[in-house]
């Protein structure tokens, strides 16, 4: 996530060592990862490589959809993403459509 220059930060405790904050996010076995937004925690259930990991961040933190107006975008997403989906809209203005 640094290396995308990414707001999110990524932190390891050992809840053994550290176990009233084990207790009080209900740390029941290792590993255990938890996904905090706005202080607030859920459980994470993807997989467990660093891709896998990036990837699950990345869905439930980036923007929903982006507009892609060239081909080099295209050409960027095809290189960099495993997967992506483009669709394609009627661009309406001022509310007439043909």
């Amino acid at each position: 996530m640094k290396e995308e220059s990414s707001p999110i930060r990524l932190a390891k405790v050992d809840a053994t060592e550290e176990t009233s904050l084990g207790e009080k996010f209900e740390v029941r076995g290792y590993p255990t990862l938890k996904f905090f937004r706005n202080g607030k925690p859920s459980e994470y259930k993807g997989g467990r490589t660093s891709a896998e990991i990036v990837n699950w961040l990345k869905k439930r933190t980036g923007p929903a959809a982006m507009t892609v107006d060239s081909v080099e975008i295209v050409k960027t997403m095809t290189d960099k993403e495993e997967v992506f989906v483009v669709g394609f809209f009627k661009v309406c203005r001022l509310l007439l459509c043909q």
